[in-house]
């Protein structure tokens, strides 16, 4: 999300959402009837994303917050436009309708002293981690030039209500060039976020419906009713829980070193919460330490689970046979998008090593290695949090085969905020940087007692 939006957008946003509430509650009252508990719950959704306006001491909320931010951009910009600030010091055109224009942002020479950058790539790599500098400058130093640079440019440094770490005071939102690359950054090093289906959260706590059988199909003959299909619909629960990360740093900044800094950050935090996510996603076993969340390998039920032998306690031990046995078990409706995911230890000490002991391999071959990184048909996907132990370990769950699109919900309720605190590491002179985001997990294809769902777990034996 950008840190800020044309009024213009967001009032067609809120009328938009106002005639879907009328169109929703209209077809209800044509009915004649209440509406459900979920579709109530889906009204009070709605009505919680628009939010009120501000009425007397009542603040504004939902997207009339948001209006009442821009709106009051809008007309810092428009008196900066008149003449308030020399025009030498404004960058005009950098930011046009809150979106910024990287081919008119230029970066000084003295601020490129900095090694490679790892966090941001392509050709407006340098730019769009100088604009991150300037905004962790101006949001967590409170660097006078800074802050003035992001007013010129286009870049609100606008405060979100979050409390805060040790003495700061509530988290800004981050520009858009930050986010989007901490977003590829996360999608980069986490498999989970990618994988599994991803939903956006209207509300911290959402359902989205699923449906769990297949229309039934009858043989008629004519002039005779058809049969309805009651078809079996349930909710699959998001909550949203807040993730935070937390980086430290210097208290002492230099400015020529404003790429770097936005450059580190933004990595910093994007592997922080990409790794999080794949924990939560895969190993999570409901406890606060995972937010709540019941991962993959806890969630599935016995069915979903194949035991290897007695003996195989390690995964240089499993044999074709345990792979097609866990194939087998996935039902055909899964399998189109079936792929497996495992450490990149395991796969090498396992599906790697079944494939190159078939023989028939060219000096070319050996020498490229599993390029095609698939197995049995099905592509591999690497984990670095799936398990990795190469010795032996009674009864641990060490591969996961089949469709994460439509085993789990992967649900987002906000994007990323910034806050910092100078008190939270005052006794070895650094300052505390955190990110936080909200989101949230539901694996609910996890079989039952004798059949799997849509995800099936390889456990190692017992002994």
């Amino acid at each position: 999300m950008p840190t800020f939006l044309q009024s213009k957008a967001i009032r067609e946003e809120i009328a938009d959402g106002k005639a879907n509430l009328e169109t929703f509650v209209e077809l209800i009252d044509g009915e004649d009837r209440t509406p459900t508990a979920e579709e109530q719950a889906d009204i009070d959704a709605q009505i919680q994303t628009i939010g009120m306006p501000a009425n007397g001491d009542d603040p504004a909320t939902g997207l009339y917050a948001k209006l009442a931010r821009a709106e009051k951009f809008e007309a810092i910009k428009a008196a900066k436009v008149g003449g308030d600030i020399p025009a030498q010091q404004a960058a005009p055109g950098a930011s046009e309708g809150g979106v910024i224009q990287l081919s008119r942002i230029t970066v000084p020479a003295q601020y490129k002293r900095h090694g490679k950058l790892k966090a941001y790539k392509g050709p407006d790599a340098e730019k769009k981690a100088f604009i991150a500098g300037q905004f962790c400058l101006a949001s967590v130093w409170g660097h006078q030039p800074a802050i003035e640079w992001c007013e010129n440019n286009g870049i609100a440094l606008v405060r979100n209500a979050m409390s805060g770490i040790g003495g700061a005071k509530g988290g800004f939102l981050t520009p858009e060039t930050m986010e989007s690359s901490i977003i590829e950054l996360r999608e980069s090093y986490g498999v989970f976020r990618m994988e599994a289906g991803f939903r956006s959260m209207p509300a911290d706590v959402h359902n989205f419906p699923k449906d769990n059988d297949e229309v039934t199909t009858y043989f008629v003959q004519e002039g005779v009713d058809i049969t309805d299909d009651d078809n079996d619909v349930t909710n699959v629960e998001l909550v949203a829980r807040k993730l935070a990360a937390l980086v430290k740093h210097s208290s002492e900044i230099s400015e020529d070193a404003v790429v770097s800094v936005g450059d580190f950050i933004t990595r910093k935090i994007a592997h922080g919460f990409a790794k999080k996510e794949d924990e939560c996603g895969f190993n999570g076993n409901g406890e606060q330490s995972n937010g709540g969340i019941t991962g993959v390998l806890n969630a599935v039920n016995a069915g979903a689970i194949h035991q290897a032998a007695t003996g195989k306690l390690a995964f240089s031990d499993l044999e074709y046979l345990d792979f097609e046995t866990v194939v087998g078990k996935l039902p055909q409706y899964a399998a189109g998008n079936a792929k497996w995911y495992v450490s990149r230890a395991g796969f090498y000490a396992s599906m790697a090593n079944l494939a190159n002991a078939n023989g028939g391999n060219t000096k070319d071959d050996a020498a490229e290695g599993p390029n095609a990184m698939q197995f049995m048909g099905h592509p591999v996907v690497f984990s670095q949090v799936l398990n990795s132990t190469l010795g032996d370990q009674a009864d641990a769950k060490v591969i996961i085969f089949g469709d994460l699109e439509m085993g789990a919900y992967f649900g987002e309720r906000r994007g990323i905020d910034i806050a910092a605190s100078e008190h939270r590491y005052f006794e070895s002179d650094q300052i505390g940087i955190r990110g936080t985001e909200r989101f949230g997990i539901n694996v609910h294809e996890v079989g039952d007692a004798t059949t799997a769902g849509s995800l099936v777990v390889l456990q190692l034996a017992a002994s």
